[in-house]
């Protein structure tokens, strides 16, 4: 990225538009043009942060609540928080799941187990999904399908503003769309 404030402008541009209350990122602790994207731009919008390894939390709400957990196939991270939406706890969790198929298989029966622990979540993540970028593909359509099958739907998180080659999921589930 040449233009770093270019980015931070897209960004809150990005955010303001779509009233984005609650971000989650994976592999956050990269750095452009040696800047930390958590340090110049999530944490001076959102004013709650729970970073964790690589993966972050940011909302407008207070997160409490706040922990951590590794998926056991892979060595995958996630992060967790809770937050207070209109009287009710809504539970946030933030993934990041393996590169191979088999180990997502179990990485999502974790996440599943997770979830259904609380009355109100919102899940946020990297799911790697399908294979060699064919998305949306048959494999990864199979992967979201353990999701939509038990009633849960599907958001799509779009694209980065300054990166437009980032392959998107599409499903005839979908909440809302985030891309500008």
């Amino acid at each position: 990225i040449e233009n770093f404030d270019t980015v931070i402008t897209s960004y809150k541009k990005l955010f303001a538009k779509n009233n984005i209350d609650i971000l989650c990122g994976q592999e956050e602790t990269a750095t452009v043009n040696s800047k930390n994207m958590n340090e110049v731009l999530y944490n001076t919008i959102f004013p709650s942060v729970h970073s964790v390894g690589s993966n972050g939390i940011h909302s407008i709400y207070e997160l409490t609540g706040k922990g951590d957990g590794t998926f056991t196939d892979g060595n995958r991270p996630y992060n967790y928080a809770t937050v207070n939406i209109g009287g009710k706890e809504v539970f946030i969790l933030n993934a990041h799941l393996a590169l191979t198929a088999e180990e997502r298989v179990n990485n999502i029966t974790e996440l599943l187990d997770i979830l259904a622990q609380h009355e109100y979540f919102i899940v946020f993540g990297d799911f790697n999904a399908g294979k060699g970028g064919e998305i949306p593909s048959e494999a990864a359509e199979e992967e979201f399908s353990r999701f939509t099958d038990i009633g849960y739907k599907i958001a799509n998180g779009g694209y980065l503003p300054y990166e437009n080659t980032i392959a998107t999921y599409e499903t005839t589930n979908v909440l809302k769309y985030y891309d500008n």
